[in-house]
């Protein structure tokens, strides 16, 4: 058992006596209860087990001591610098996935659109590029984030096709949960601008679409 008040400080006194065939052996047992206690393991004559009693503290209040996470600073949105017309391509075939990268893009203040393999990536690409050669308010892709491992067509292959059958020479960034070395280098061969693992991170997303953006601007001007 366990004795305590918390709101006075008072000194108490636990007797546990224990029976046994031979006879009785006593144990007292001295705590002092405050408003943070500790569990500390008292053997008994018994043997089943250790008793469970409370012992003193005087650390105060523990929430006092926690040290709270500074927050923070939010990212700058980059509407300004992608225009109204400008998308990114988000190439997954998985709706998690897509879902967590179009939020991001909307914290930016950035336009996308999905795509769910390869194939449809490379259809969704040569269409719009088509189009923006006879309307220039048609939406302008400037980023593809292509997932590696994809049903139908895989993102190696729908990157190839996009650089030498194409011509395409938008920034493609290749997004793999496996971080081999082997597997970095099989993307940037097949014409990937940049290689990240997932998940990627928010701020890093953010930098890599800021940098980007900054050049794409340059170029226009």
């Amino acid at each position: 058992r366990t004795i305590g008040d918390s709101r006075h400080k008072k000194k108490y006194n636990l007797n546990m006596t224990n029976k046994t065939e031979k006879g009785q052996n006593e144990k007292t047992v001295q705590y002092r209860s405050t408003n943070v206690c500790n569990l500390t393991s008292v053997e008994n004559s018994n043997n089943i087990g250790p008793i469970l009693v409370s012992t003193s503290s005087n650390n105060g209040d523990a929430k006092s001591n926690l040290k709270r996470k500074p927050k923070s600073q939010p990212l700058e949105k980059l509407t300004e610098l992608a225009g109204a017309n400008f998308k990114v391509l988000i190439v997954d075939d998985n709706c998690v996935n897509r879902k967590i990268l179009g939020k991001m893009f909307s914290l930016f203040g950035l336009h996308y659109e999905f795509a769910q393999d390869g194939q449809q990536a490379i259809d969704w690409i040569s269409q719009k590029s088509r189009n923006v050669t006879t309307n220039p308010e048609c939406p302008y892709v400037w980023l593809i984030l292509m997932d590696l491992s994809m049903p139908v067509m895989d993102g190696f292959e729908a990157i190839h096709l996009l650089r030498t059958r194409y011509q395409i020479t938008i920034p493609i960034v290749a997004l793999t949960a496996n971080a081999l070395l082997q597997e970095k280098r099989r993307a940037i061969e097949a014409g990937a601008t940049e290689f990240q693992t997932k998940p990627i991170l928010r701020r890093d997303l953010h930098t890599i679409c800021k940098r980007f953006l900054e050049a794409e601007r340059s170029m226009r001007v």
